[in-house]
């Protein structure tokens, strides 16, 4: 695996935007360690936390990425043998979310990566609570304070399993 993330590496080069590799690392083992199947992400940029997960999902997982911008896959650093399992939605959050939701069900994983400021990130954190076992973040601390992702994991009585840079995962206590 390390050859891959190796390669993704000399992608990144006049590309910003995106996961640092260990934090990409952290997430693909995290999906790995917990058996996640299917994820729902917000945000794809350049693809690199869309690659590290479809990477680290089993050959019959699924990445449904919600992006605002009319996004296509080979606009991305993801290969074309992970696009298959790959499902792109391309529509904002606030109108596509639930609706993702509700129309796919068993989401292992919730994975926020696109507007990073305080109201969105709630928002889509909220939304996703009901649905999901594992809701993560990249980014969570750029904007603040006040810093969504400690208020979110606090209000919801988020268990944080992962903590890394800007990269944060933490597993729903079910009553």
């Amino acid at each position: 695996m390390i050859k891959i993330f190796d390669e993704l590496e000399t992608k990144r080069i006049g590309r910003g935007a995106g996961i640092p590799r260990e934090e990409g690392e952290a997430l693909y083992s995290f999906i790995k360690e917990h058996n996640i199947k299917r994820v729902i992400e917000t945000g794809i940029c350049w693809g690199f936390s869309s690659y590290y997960i479809l990477s680290a999902l089993p050959k019959d997982g699924e990445l449904i990425s919600i992006e605002t911008l009319a996004k296509k896959q080979e606009d991305t650093v993801v290969p074309p043998e992970l696009w298959p399992r790959w499902h792109i939605i391309p529509y904002s959050s606030e109108i596509s979310l639930f609706l993702a939701f509700q129309t796919n069900k068993n989401i292992d994983l919730f994975f926020h990566d696109s507007d990073h400021c305080y109201k969105n990130q709630m928002f889509e954190w909220e939304t996703a609570f009901p649905f999901v076992d594992f809701i993560g973040s990249h980014d969570t601390t750029l904007k603040g304070p006040p810093f969504a992702w400690k208020d979110f994991t606090e209000k919801r009585n988020i268990h944080v399993l992962v903590t890394l840079g800007q990269l944060g995962i933490g597993a729903r206590i079910w009553p």
